[in-house]
């Protein structure tokens, strides 16, 4: 009886031994020299930013990565399923800091509208004609909490026929694309946030054509096609009177740009990339035996151009129809863009601790030209 009492002892210690250390956080990274990214965890945790070069040790379970405009434009914003122990790396294209140039506001006005019987406070700029129609307006905007909440917003396409507001109500925990003809307000657009926004945030409208797109904190919060009005100045508004900021910042609009992760588990990987990629494209994932130093630069021959030979990093195997490497390893590019790959490392001693670059080929629906390449990731299994 002692006997059994013993070992059940020891079980439990060795249980909880196993249990202490069982890893519960996972291991963040931002490839690059220069760069940062924004993980956001769907719990309601704080935002963290991860810089490029740095590891980070992050408990989220759910989460959603966004990433700055840079000069090439905005990279797309990934969401992730992570589990303790994994390792996380994230990749974007290369690319500059962003470029936006201040615009002061000069113009002021106060507008009573029919919806709601409320007054607005704007402050706007006109711009000149080849300038005020497709644009992206920046701006910084502090937004107050119980009886200082008022609703706060960027103002597009400003002229005598109206505007374009892209708002965030506080009070309301909504954000929304508002078009005003003159006393007259319609809500294009709308969706409400986790939580009632209060604190300092940046607001970004982005106007092309007819596709407006809105972001708070470099987030994707409102798409939608609309085109009531076409060319205006840009400003700022704010629902009753107070302190409105004097300037904003004026960019040309971002194209979308591609990033990818890769969730690094056991044995197994995988990849979430947000790409560019004309509806209809298929992707087809592509491993290559990694190298000491940055992947190397290919040109349009498939050489590295300084060598004049092909690359130093041989394929190790690219994805076929069976899903040899695992699922959806090769297939169509959904309209929306975003494309998840897992990839199955062979369970072969010889294969174990391997570091391979994963990379996604973009390819044509016919398969006679590829498109795009995604960034390369290193995988270690």
């Amino acid at each position: 009886m002692n006997g059994l009492a013993a070992r059940a002892a020891t079980i439990v210690a060795l249980a909880g031994l196993l249990a202490a250390q069982q890893p519960e956080t996972a291991t963040w990274r931002l490839l690059g020299r220069s760069g940062v990214a924004t993980v956001r965890s769907g719990a309601g945790a704080a935002p963290v930013e991860l810089h490029a070069g740095e590891a980070r040790e992050l408990p989220f379970v759910e989460a959603q990565v966004d990433f700055p405009w840079n000069d090439a434009g905005k990279p797309g914003s990934l969401g992730l399923t992570v589990a303790p122990g994994d390792e996380v790396v994230l990749a974007v294209e290369a690319a500059g800091p962003d470029a936006t140039r201040e615009r002061a506001l000069d113009g002021e006005a106060m507008l009573e509208t029919t919806r709601g019987d409320h007054r607005w406070a704007l402050r706007t700029a006109a711009l000149p004609d080849d300038e005020a129609s497709d644009y992206r307006v920046v701006a910084d905007v502090e937004l107050g909490s119980g009886d200082d909440a008022r609703a706060v917003g960027v103002v597009a396409r400003r002229s005598d026929n109206g505007c374009y507001v892209f708002a965030v109500d506080p009070a309301a925990a909504v954000v929304r694309i508002e078009r005003w003809f003159g006393a007259d307000r319609m809500i294009v657009a709308q969706a409400t946030t986790a939580s009632a926004p209060t604190g300092s945030h940046r607001l970004t409208f982005q106007l092309q054509g007819f596709r407006l797109h809105c972001f708070v904190d470099e987030q994707p919060v409102l798409q939608v096609l609309d085109g009531g009005l076409q060319r205006g100045g840009v400003g700022l508004a704010a629902m009753r009177e107070g302190d409105l900021g004097r300037s904003v910042r004026l960019g040309a609009p971002a194209a979308p740009r591609c990033s990818v992760a890769a969730v690094i588990g056991r044995g197994e990987a995988t990849l979430v990339a947000a790409t560019a990629a004309l509806p209809g494209s298929m992707h087809v994932l592509d491993l290559a035996q990694a190298r000491p130093g940055p992947p190397p630069v290919l040109g349009p021959e498939g050489v590295e151009p300084w060598l004049l030979q092909p690359p130093a990093a041989p394929h190790v195997m690219r994805a076929d129809w069976r899903d040899s490497l695992g699922g959806n390893t090769i297939g169509e590019v959904p309209f929306y863009g975003s494309v998840t790959v897992a990839l199955r490392w062979p369970a072969l001693p010889a294969l174990r601790h391997r570091v391979v670059s994963a990379r996604l080929l973009l390819v044509t629906a016919e398969g006679d030209e590829v498109t795009g390449v995604l960034p390369v990731v290193p995988i270690r299994f």
